[in-house]
């Protein structure tokens, strides 16, 4: 009894460990760097795979990979048709499935992906996959192999499925991120030239990218006493926060918030919520300058 209560307590430090790193980087690919090395403690694999859809990519795929010999998925596009993985995942979505699920093993054999696998050197004998079926413009997928014919138990398939809602949210927050950062990079040129500097926040304390010069505008304004760990203001942090608090769907900026300066100049700050997809909303705080001859 011991014992049990032993591993459970382990696996359960595992799976605390798997979520911490699940939140360290809003990089997909540093996300399963972080979380991979943990999650074979808790289901031994030899390689692992997170795929997000891609419509852009050839395949159609974005992949994220650990413990291949060879770059496996650079020939995925010629691979695609004989997935023997995705095809059984895709009519099972957010179903931990083991390869004993998805092929026979005398089709698993004569299959052109694992003769391939076989000649690089680098066998795929077992197989469990989860596609996370996420928003309608998206979907993922987490693939663990093993080299040796050493099927993946019902305790590791459980564990896996504890652990894809957590996948899933994870890939999720990165790909809002990764859109509103190039969303952000687009527009940065933009505010530059309408005297704009912007630091856009996911929510009241997560912030998802800042223009070059937000940084030297808080340094003119702001004594260092008023900046807060995130590297934001604390009066401009109390007003986002009451901002959101306010309205959770808001429709237009607000009226901006000011701070007088020396010699007849102002600091003007608009706080801009943009409903960036169903329910789902960020901020961007604008920064402007403004000099006693621009006033009106």
């Amino acid at each position: 009894m011991a014992r049990s209560t032993s591993r459970g307590s382990r696996q359960q430090q595992l799976l605390s460990g798997v979520l911490d790193a699940l939140h360290q980087t809003p990089d997909l690919h540093g996300v399963f760097e972080i979380a991979f090395p943990i999650l074979t403690q808790i289901v031994p694999a030899d390689q692992g795979a997170l795929c997000v859809s891609n419509p852009a990519l050839a395949g159609g795929y974005d992949w994220a990979t650990l413990g291949f010999s060879v770059d496996w998925f650079s020939a995925y596009p010629d691979m695609a048709p004989h997935d023997f993985v995705r095809r059984a995942v895709a009519g099972r979505p957010n179903l931990v499935l083991s390869d004993a699920e998805m092929v026979a093993r005398a089709d698993l054999e004569v299959n052109m992906m694992y003769r391939r696998s076989i000649e690089v050197g680098m066998p795929i004998e077992q197989v469990m996959s989860v596609m996370l079926a996420g928003d309608s413009d998206w979907h993922a997928g987490i693939n663990l192999y093993r080299g040796r014919r050493r099927p993946f138990s019902e305790r590791e398939r459980a564990a896996l499925q504890q652990l894809a809602p957590l996948f899933a949210r994870a890939v999720r927050k990165c790909k809002v991120l990764a859109d509103v950062s190039r969303r952000g990079t687009l527009l940065e040129s933009i505010l530059a030239h309408q005297g704009f500097e912007a630091v856009v926040m996911a929510s009241g304390s997560a912030e998802v990218d800042r223009t070059a010069g937000a940084a030297e505008i808080f340094g003119r304004w702001f004594a260092s006493a008023e900046m807060d760990r995130g590297g934001l203001p604390t009066p401009l942090r109390f007003l986002l926060e009451e901002t959101i608090h306010r309205d959770e769907r808001p429709v237009g900026p607000l009226s901006p918030w000011t701070r007088e300066g020396a010699g007849g100049a102002r600091l003007e700050v608009t706080i801009l919520p943009l409903l960036d997809a169903p329910y789902r909303t960020v901020w961007t705080i604008l920064l402007r300058e403004v000099q006693r001859q621009e006033r009106r």
